[in-house]
């Protein structure tokens, strides 16, 4: 009797502690749940599209397979999306934001924006990178890349004076010492290669996919242009010294400029260059949490990215949506460079601002 009371003690206890691990084992996080992307842009450009193509394949690498939707929240250059999910959205990981991410507004202190962007959770960053080239015709004639130092007249374009590509030319002229006029306003960079056809303007900075895609065809192999540097990207010594896979013949700004003067570029006009291009090589677009979203789910989110970076089929649609030279990276490091530009010292958050003061009165002496 008491061999068979003890029995049942044993089985009982055995029953519950296989009840209480199946309790303690949690449910992926995202399981039922619906992941909403808000895109701060309009349907069918570039962030919408890079979005929608993560929305397709990230379900199926996130454990608990979320349904994930894209609301476009278009307004105020992304500024409309940045608040709402930094701000009103609900804070338990249904929803994030995703597209073009504008790290000057944070570094210039615009009043529009009511959050703190360094504060978000990154999941996700696509990178680009851009190649800046100068009409043949420019006085008295540009053959080669290190024609430029000799070049006369020199006009680049931009879109307008507070855009990471105005910056970037402009301050990449100034490293180089190059004397320039300055004319913004482009209407993007169709706008730019027509400009440049046209002789209005001689000198412009390509996004690569459009420098491989129109430019290299229309522009280069015709004798119209000279590819003179490429932005670079981040090599393993932390410089912007690494030259893209698409362009393995020419040179970085950063390779260039050392190549030219026998040493690396520093100072300020630097360091605004450095900085818009590490954002820009990392995650010109970008996926993120809210601050003070679950830490499950953003450690989930990151580990179906790196999953879904590992797919083929992801490859194959990325490649044909975003460009055959499509590159993204993880959140640790996209968290890392935009952490870093937009924690930027107090004394070239200043220079900048006075740096764009000056593209303005450059830009009113067409």
């Amino acid at each position: 009797m008491k061999t068979k009371k003890w029995l049942l003690t044993v089985a009982a206890t055995a029953i519950s502690s296989v009840a209480f691990a199946s309790a303690s084992v949690a449910a992926p996080f995202y399981e039922g749940k619906t992941l909403s992307l808000v895109v701060g842009y309009s349907p069918g450009g570039g962030s919408d599209l890079m979005c929608r193509l993560f929305a397709r394949h990230l379900t199926k690498h996130v454990s608990g397979k979320p349904t994930i939707v894209v609301r476009n929240m278009p307004g105020g250059g992304g500024l409309k999306a940045m608040n709402y999910v930094g701000e009103a959205a609900k804070k338990d990981g249904t929803t994030g934001l995703c597209g073009a991410f504008n790290t000057l507004v944070q570094l210039l202190n615009d009043k529009s924006l009511r959050v703190d962007l360094s504060k978000f959770n990154f999941i996700a960053g696509m990178a680009a990178s851009q190649v800046f080239f100068m009409r043949a015709d420019v006085k008295p004639g540009i053959k080669k890349a290190e024609d430029i130092f000799k070049a006369e007249g020199v006009i680049i374009g931009g879109f307008r004076t507070n855009s990471s590509k105005d910056l970037q030319v402009r301050s990449a002229m100034d490293v180089l010492g190059i004397k320039h006029k300055y004319i913004t306003g482009v209407k993007g960079d169709g706008g730019g290669r027509k400009h440049i056809q046209q002789g209005f303007l001689n000198a412009w900075q390509d996004s690569l996919a459009g420098y491989l895609s129109i430019s290299q065809g229309t522009l280069v192999k015709t004798g119209i242009v000279v590819p003179i540097y490429q932005m670079g990207e981040l090599g393993a010594d932390g410089k912007l010294s690494k030259r893209n896979a698409a362009l393995p013949d020419i040179p970085t700004l950063f390779e260039f400029y050392k190549a030219k003067f026998g040493k690396e570029p520093s100072g300020k006009v630097w360091d605004i260059y450095a900085t818009m291009s590490k954002v820009t090589s990392t995650a010109l677009r970008a996926l993120s949490l809210p601050p003070g979203s679950p830490k499950a789910a953003v450690a989930d989110l990151r580990a179906g990215y790196g999953k879904m970076l590992e797919d083929a089929d992801y490859w194959v649609e990325a490649k044909k949506v975003v460009g055959k030279t499509a590159s993204f990276s993880k959140g640790k490091k996209t968290q890392a460079i935009l952490e870093s530009a937009m924690s930027a010292p107090p004394s070239l958050k200043k220079f900048l601002v006075e740096y764009i003061k000056r593209g303005e009165e450059m830009a009113r002496k067409k």
